[in-house]
């Protein structure tokens, strides 16, 4: 951490060189000028809601330009109301406030003034450059939209539409069912588990037994559908929760989990897994991204061994 707590200091005298307005500027406050937030997923700070409004600058690190990117802001939801503009000047249109769920709000360090993410599209961000984002407080006007009801099919089942595929969503468990695209069906079940740990560490996975179910009294929390995106909380048990992102011009499924402080009252270290099960006639191929190689084709190979 004090590696990252230096380098983000070392990036926030950058931007507020970049973002000075007046020669003077160079010489301000550090406290008071632009900051990394490196624990935004845990909504642990508050001062850039102190004032009427802030800016957030979002760096794109890649050598090619982005067409677009989904951003989250923590702010706090119940007693304001918020307006977001670009860098120039345009009001951006459909801006979501999404709850935060409860199982963030009970995290070490989450500030109870942070009681939602406003939820939009940024468009248009250049290769290994930022754009600025002006969000500002609102009494009498916003372009906050509250969630409406997630579409459902004849069974009741919940609906996630994406890009060129339909995710069906089962609305008591809030578990994933089943993947449509191009007119064919795919069966998908997600599980969780544990294995006993013994001797694991970052790099290495050393389980002294078999796996430990533990998706028995998974439950839907909450869902919503937004403008741009749905998504669906579903609790899997009292330490792991999960939130289920489909966005309407991507295809793929976001899955955003929250696990921990794991269960340790029977004194048993636990690895903690998910795993998919689908009907795929795959013939043992499957992919996986490696430090941003996209799509690494590999092959699941069963010999058995002589002695």
């Amino acid at each position: 951490m004090n590696a990252i707590h230096s380098l983000s200091r070392v990036i926030s005298e950058g931007l507020a060189k970049l973002t000075a307005k007046t020669p003077s500027d160079n010489n301000r406050d550090l406290s008071k000028g632009p900051f990394v937030y490196t624990t935004a997923n845990i909504s642990d700070y508050v001062r850039h809601l102190e004032g009427e409004g802030f800016v957030t600058v979002v760096y794109n690190p890649l050598a090619q330009p982005l067409a677009s990117s989904w951003l989250r802001l923590p702010v706090s939801g119940d007693h304001h109301a918020y307006t977001v503009h670009d860098q120039t000047g345009a009001e951006l249109k459909g801006v979501s406030a999404v709850a935060i769920s409860e199982k963030v709000k009970k995290l070490v360090g989450h500030h109870a003034q942070i009681t939602h993410e406003l939820v939009f599209e940024a468009k248009n961000l250049p290769a290994l450059g930022f754009t600025t984002f002006f969000v500002t407080k609102s009494n009498t006007k916003s372009t906050v939209e509250n969630g409406k009801a997630v579409a459902t099919n004849a069974a009741g089942d919940l609906l996630l539409k994406g890009h060129n595929f339909e995710a069906v969503v089962d609305h008591k468990s809030g578990q994933l069912k089943a993947i449509s695209r191009a007119g064919k069906s795919h069966q998908v079940a997600q599980s969780w588990a544990y294995y006993p740990g013994k001797h694991s560490s970052a790099y290495e996975f050393c389980p002294s037994g078999g796996s430990v179910d533990l998706s028995g009294g998974s439950k839907l929390i909450h869902s919503a559908q937004f403008e741009g995106f749905a998504e669906v909380t579903v609790q899997v048990n009292e330490w792991i929760w999960q939130t289920m992102r489909v966005y309407a011009d991507r295809d793929y499924v976001e899955l955003d989990q929250t696990i921990g402080p794991v269960a340790d009252g029977d004194h048993i270290s636990k690895e903690v897994i998910t795993r998919f099960t689908t009907d795929l006639k795959s013939k043992g191929v499957f992919y996986t991204d490696a430090n941003g190689r996209q799509d690494v084709r590999k092959l699941v190979v069963l010999c058995s061994l002589k002695t």
